[in-house]
């Protein structure tokens, strides 16, 4: 209640007469503030994101998305089957970014999701759905490029 900024003296914020169900709003109201701040620290972030990542290989069929809110993290990892939704405040703070690998026909679609080290231009993980390693030897090769790409970009 205090974080929300409610009225610490006021007796039914102390003593709500249904106490557990209070309890679940005010802790949906404090996920929602932390959302937010984190949405705008990552807001901070995307264009760099965007002009350092963002690329397309036509002859590969296959282009880098920079997710255009936070919140995207979450649908990838529902439609990836993989944990990405909880890099959210690491993505926001600049411990890590990740970005999407999708086929430049259906950019729309989950395809590979890719953890990239802000600081060298490694990357750390690339998983297919189910937290997979990455199987087409296209793709793999695309991101071989795509991190020597980067990293060179860096020197």
């Amino acid at each position: 209640c205090q974080r929300l900024g409610m009225d610490l003296n006021d007796r039914a914020v102390l003593w709500p007469r249904h106490f557990r169900e209070a309890h679940e709003k005010t802790g949906e109201k404090i996920e929602l503030m932390e959302d937010e701040i984190l949405e705008k620290m990552y807001e901070g972030r995307r264009e760099s994101m965007k002009k350092k990542y963002e690329c397309e290989d036509a002859r590969r069929g296959l282009r880098v998305i920079v997710p255009g809110k936070l919140s995207e993290l979450i649908e990838e990892g529902v439609q990836q089957h993989n944990c990405v939704g909880g890099y959210m405040k690491r993505v926001a703070e600049g411990e890590t970014d990740v970005i999407f690998l999708r086929r430049a026909d259906r950019p729309e679609q989950s395809y590979i999701t890719v953890e990239v080290d802000p600081d060298t231009g490694y990357i750390r993980q690339a998983r297919e759905k189910y937290n997979q390693d990455v199987q087409d030897k296209t793709a793999k090769a695309f991101l071989l490029k795509f991190e020597r790409d980067i990293r060179r970009a860096r020197a």
